[in-house]
Order: C-alpha cells, then structure tokens, then sequence
C-alpha cells in the first residue's frame, strides 16, 4: 500500500535501528532481518534480529505475529495517553471553573462596599464597618490563594477549626448578602 503521512518516521527509525545493528557488531556479514511494527497502515517502529539465522517459515511468522502484538500494545497505549490527557484537562477545566466561583463571592461583596462607602455620604463608624468588611473579604481571599498554592504544592488539607458564635455568623451572612439586597 502507499506510504501515509507518519509512516515515514517509521521507516527512518528502521533504518537507524539498521545503522545501531551495524555499527554494534561491526564484524557480522550477516544482514538482520526487520520487521516493521504497524497498526492500521501506519509504521509505529521496527524490530531487527542481529546475528540470527535466517528465520524458518513458522518462525517468520511467529514473528510477523508477534511485531502485531507489539504494534497493537503500542497503539493502545497511545490512545490510553490521549484519553489520560484529555480528562486531565477537563478536570484542570472544572476546577478553574469551582475556583473563578469561589473568588467571585468576596469580590461581588468587596465591590459593593466599595461602591457604598464611594456613593454616599456615610457616618465615619459605617464607613469603619464597611472598610473592615472589604478587609475580611480580602483576607478570606487571600486564604483562598493559600489553599489553592499548598494544593498545588501537593501538601495536605488541613481544615481550619475554629469557633463561631451563632450570632456573629448570622450577622456576617446578613452582611455579605446586605448590597445584594
């Protein structure tokens, strides 16, 4: 059949095996014999026996089939390459997704802070309330950067415990949410 585009790389990889035979038993006359490793038309690699006898007939042929077992594990392996990174950049894709989210909440409520105490004329202790308030939401920002760089690092998870009144929590929820409201 006619040479496809990759089956030439096949074929120099073949005649490089050739010169490496050649060059490593320098003193052998003999020929050695290659089998090219194919899978569906196209030449994946080469196999060359060195210093061997020519092969028999069922021994040719358990080579011939041998090289398509080869051929096949080879190209299997590649297609089990592709599919890993195919879904490791859809997992990549998600998490970006869940953490561009997870950053957007703080920076909604920073935002609208900011626009508060930029619009209007404000006593100075809500002016306070709402500078403190851009404050935590840019210090919970920045554990969330701190959470994502020592996942990265590949460092455990460590949950960060600590107690919380259930009216303090009330009123923080009631804050974040305030400008949306």
């Amino acid at each position: 059949s006619a040479l496809q585009q990759g089956e030439h790389a096949g074929f120099v990889d073949a005649e490089r095996l050739l010169r490496q035979a050649r060059d490593q038993h320098p003193a052998s006359r003999e020929v050695p014999r290659v089998w090219l490793l194919m899978h569906a038309e196209r030449v994946l690699g080469a196999v060359a026996l060195l210093s061997a006898p020519p092969p028999d007939a069922d021994t040719q042929e358990l080579l011939s089939v041998l090289a398509g077992q080869v051929s096949a594990t080879v190209h299997a392996l590649a297609q089990v390459q592709e599919r890993l990174r195919g879904e490791r950049l859809s997992t990549v894709g998600r998490m970006i997704s869940t953490i561009v989210h997870d950053f957007r909440n703080p920076m909604t409520a920073m935002r609208g802070y900011a626009a508060m105490l930029d619009a209007a004329e404000l006593p100075r202790p809500r002016q306070k309330e709402y500078a403190r308030l851009v404050i935590e939401e840019t210090d919970r920002m920045s554990a969330m950067i701190d959470e994502i760089l020592e996942f990265a690092r590949g460092g455990p998870a460590r949950l960060r415990i600590s107690p919380v009144s259930l009216e303090a929590l009330c009123e923080r929820v009631h804050r974040l949410l305030e400008p949306d409201l």
